[in-house]
């Protein structure tokens, strides 16, 4: 469920979905790879997604 969560919060703010899944996977297992949604750019609410998802 908090998959699901990260990757909808991710694609809806204009990331596409094969991207959200990876990057919300990665957070999810503490992993670092990324195909380029973190970054600085990135909104706010996909970096507090992603460490939560950390977390």
């Amino acid at each position: 469920m908090t998959f699901l969560i990260g990757v909808v919060i991710i694609t809806a703010s204009g990331y596409p979905l094969k991207d959200a899944m990876f990057e919300f996977a990665s957070s999810l297992g503490t992993v670092r790879l990324s195909v380029g949604v973190t970054s600085p750019d990135a909104p706010l609410i996909v970096t507090w997604t992603q460490i939560v998802g950390m977390i």
